[in-house]
């Protein structure tokens, strides 16, 4: 996906695991955000409640985030959707 977005002409950020997604979050302003659902440190619920929580306290506007997955899971989605996703 990464190699995909590279050729558009797109202005990309990338964050190796979640928490470093979370701190860029607190720093820039995104049109949207892509997570996997499986990253070190912090997956993508983890990453995702405190993003929504400092987006609603800094009142400004909710970025969608999409959460990418391999593995389709049973309740994968509702999880991921209750996260903010």
């Amino acid at each position: 996906m990464q190699e995909y977005l590279e050729s558009l002409p797109l202005l990309l950020d990338f964050a190796a695991q979640g928490l470093e997604g979370l701190e860029k979050r607190r720093k820039n302003d995104y049109h949207l955000i892509f997570m996997d659902i499986q990253m070190p440190v912090m997956d993508v619920h983890q990453a995702t409640r405190p993003i929504r929580q400092w987006e609603q306290g800094q009142a400004v506007d909710r970025v969608p985030i999409v959460a990418l997955t391999a593995p389709a899971l049973s309740g994968t989605a509702a999880a991921t959707t209750d996260a903010g996703c």
